[in-house]
């Protein structure tokens, strides 16, 4: 099937599974001035900020299972720690806001029926207007290839020719046509108002990314992790002890390794979109932002180190192959250095440019002008003098009064570019930093 996930790639076609967990992240692009709205919205839907000082929420969004939060601490430590984990909403960084669930559903595909659970929900509010739904959905006791089907039918928020007349979620007595109508009105509330479609044209339209875990019941079965663009799936063996410390991570530090690394692209690819559409001869401003958002994203949340623990640096090192982090890093190098260089010859022209003009006026006002007319300005001015100027001293007249025109005017110009560039900063650091109440510039 056209889209599915990397599972299908091996060879467990028809084994038997005895719990799959899946993390479908579909990312998003909320409008520009509402972030802390849609904060607002969701705390009245009962979502709540995730923080790590606050233990009770090791329990509270992945079924019977639990996240260790000083591990997840430590796990990023010293890399995102705090870019990670901001304690409020007046510190930079990915703002978390979950919702736990705990309701059942089953999805209809043809003839098949295929129960599942969904244990909670995420929403990332994340610098430039992006951020991420979450959904934690686990099914228990079923054939592989089934399990599989389900992943690839569940990840598509609006289904495609082929899967829209054989696909339906029922839940609580309704029928959902589609993933993305179960979705929000059933596990989030309704966001259309506080999001925009800037995101469909970066990644694939619709498509949610699939971070899975999969327990077999036979023991021999011996699958390494899996990657690619759309999905990063776990394997393991039905054991007891070593899957609740395996599922732990899978919950906390690999999904946090996968939501950076996703955040990482969208900006990379949100970069290169906003740039191919600026106007080179009408956008001087957006090269100035473009230039800001490069330089603060690069300076407050991408890392070229990884984390101290050696299964960390590995995980990472994978996961930024599988986005291409590296790839997109070099290219968003490449358009900083055609903006610096963009943007020194403007300056420079510009202040040639002002320069010529300065310079032509004090040449003829200072040997031409100020020498024909300037002893009838002292004292009390004689305007009847002025009716027998000849040419040359209504010239003279014309540059030094045009010239103080031209001064004053190129002065308000410049105080009025002040100003509009004050309060754009102001509002690409809101932007960037996520700063909603109070900000200050650096």
């Amino acid at each position: 099937m056209k889209g599915s996930i990397s599972m299908q790639h091996t060879d467990l076609k028809e084994k038997q599974v005895s719990k799959a967990l899946f993390q479908f992240i579909f990312p998003i692009s909320w409008k520009a001035g509402s972030s802390q709205h849609l904060i607002d919205y969701l705390q009245t839907h009962h979502f709540t900020s995730f923080q790590l000082n606050d233990l009770k929420k090791e329990t509270a969004y992945y079924g019977s299972y639990n996240v260790s939060h000083s591990e997840l601490e430590s796990f990023f430590l010293p890399m995102t720690n705090t870019i990670l984990f901001p304690k409020t909403t007046q510190q930079k960084g990915l703002h978390r806001y979950s919702k736990n669930l705990n309701l059942n559903a089953s999805m209809n595909v043809l003839t098949t029926q295929t129960p599942f659970q969904i244990h909670s929900v995420d929403v990332f509010i994340c610098p430039y207007e992006l951020g991420f739904i979450t959904i934690r959905a686990e099914i228990n006791h079923l054939p592989y290839s089934q399990v599989l089907e389900f992943a690839n039918y569940f990840r598509f928020l609006v289904s495609t020719t082929n899967v829209k007349q054989t696909t339906e979620i029922s839940f609580n007595q309704n029928t959902y046509s589609t993933v993305g109508d179960f979705v929000f009105s059933t596990l989030v509330p309704p966001l259309q108002k506080f999001l925009c479609k800037k995101t469909d044209s970066l990644l694939t339209p619709n498509k949610m990314y699939v971070h899975s875990f999969v327990s077999f019941q036979e023991e021999e079965v011996r699958v390494p992790m899996t990657f690619d663009e759309l999905s990063f799936s776990i394997f393991s063996n039905d054991k007891q002890i070593e899957n609740t410390m395996l599922i732990s991570q899978y919950y906390g530090p690999y999904y946090y390794s996968v939501i950076i690394n996703l955040f990482h692209q969208l900006v990379f690819l949100k970069i290169a979109k906003t740039y191919s559409e600026i106007n080179i001869d009408e956008a001087t401003n957006e090269f100035e932002r473009l230039n800001y958002m490069i330089n603060s994203f690069t300076s407050n949340y991408f890392f070229n180190v990884f984390p101290a623990q050696t299964k960390g640096q590995e995980l990472f090192k994978q996961l930024r192959n599988s986005f291409q982090i590296d790839h997109l890093y070099t290219n968003t190098k490449e358009t900083l250095f055609s903006l610096f260089k963009y943007e020194e010859n403007i300056i420079t022209k510009r202040d040639s440019l002002l320069l010529l003009v300065l310079t032509l006026y004090t040449v003829v006002c200072g040997i031409f002008s100020m020498n024909l007319f300037t002893h009838d300005l002292k004292g009390t001015i004689h305007w009847d003098h002025f009716k027998s100027y000849n040419p040359f001293e209504y010239f003279a007249v014309f540059i030094v009064f045009s010239g103080i025109i031209t001064i004053l005017y190129l002065g308000l110009q410049s105080l009025y570019q002040g100003l509009q560039k004050r309060k754009s900063r102001q509002r690409w650091v809101r932007e960037s930093v996520l700063l909603y109440k109070k900000y200050k510039l650096y």
